[in-house]
């Protein structure tokens, strides 16, 4: 009786770090880190607003 709970307390837990470890590697390698941290990649997303030549200074 004994081996029957070890074999059964061994068996969740390999199933449960193989349900919950799979999510880990599931994940998109496309994240916002990965984008946000290229510079080339911000200039281009990022258009400054055009001022007209009569406003700004003065």
């Amino acid at each position: 009786m004994r081996n029957r709970q070890i074999i059964v307390s061994l068996f969740t837990v390999f199933l449960l770090s193989n349900l919950l470890g799979s999510a880990v590697y599931s994940a998109t390698p496309n994240s916002c880190v990965a984008c946000h941290t290229n510079e080339a990649v911000m200039k281009s997303l990022y258009k400054p607003p055009s001022i007209p030549q009569d406003q700004g200074e003065g």
